[in-house]
């Protein structure tokens, strides 16, 4: 299980395959040349979270990120939530709220002060 759980996380900091908004576990299994009922047992009896929020999660730091480095002076929150791999922005908006514990535009006046 740690094989699978170190792959997984170096796969994570190559946050490219994550944007995909089509992005499935089986994808994952791929990436990783692990068979798809690994990952799923892996999820589901190893790890605290599913997958979909494991991916949330991932896209929600990675906002996070380029909020702060400046991302929105040129986008917008709608074009940041899609370049996460999220639908629309009301996806986007849910899941940054649920992980960060705030909207993503008090966040923003947040670290401005």
């Amino acid at each position: 299980m740690e094989h699978y759980i170190g792959a997984i996380e170096r796969l994570s900091k190559d946050f490219e395959v994550f944007k995909d908004s089509k992005f499935l576990l089986s994808d994952l299994a791929k990436k990783l040349i692990i068979p798809n009922s690994h990952l799923i047992y892996l999820f589901k009896y190893h790890s605290k979270i599913s997958f979909f929020d494991f991916k949330n999660n991932l896209r929600i730091q990675e906002s996070v990120r380029l909020m702060e480095s400046g991302h929105l002076k040129t986008n917008t929150l709608d074009t940041l939530a899609r370049e996460m791999g999220f639908e629309s922005y009301n996806p986007f908006l849910n899941n940054f709220k649920k992980i960060v514990g705030i909207s993503p535009i008090k966040y923003m006046k947040q670290i401005k002060h």
